[in-house]
């Protein structure tokens, strides 16, 4: 299924996903539903990240969306 995606102002990917009856009219869905200014893209939903990491998503130029190293786990000290 194809998708939309932008960078919101947080730093979070957003993914828009169009209701089945616009999904042959995805551009005019961006073009509504992204802020403007924002730039988007539409991507195919196999491409992205497992969503459990949607916090660690990047938005990237090369590609649609990388993924932040998970951070080290904090050794506790006694």
């Amino acid at each position: 299924m194809q998708v939309i995606i932008y960078q919101q102002d947080n730093g979070l990917i957003a993914v828009v996903t169009p209701a089945p009856e616009f999904e042959d009219q995805i551009e005019a869905v961006a073009n509504k539903d992204v802020p403007v200014g924002k730039t988007w893209r539409i991507v195919d939903d196999s491409m992205l990240p497992h969503r459990d990491a949607h916090d660690r998503w990047i938005w990237t130029e090369e590609g649609p969306i990388s993924l932040a190293p998970e951070p080290a786990p904090i050794e506790e000290t006694t």
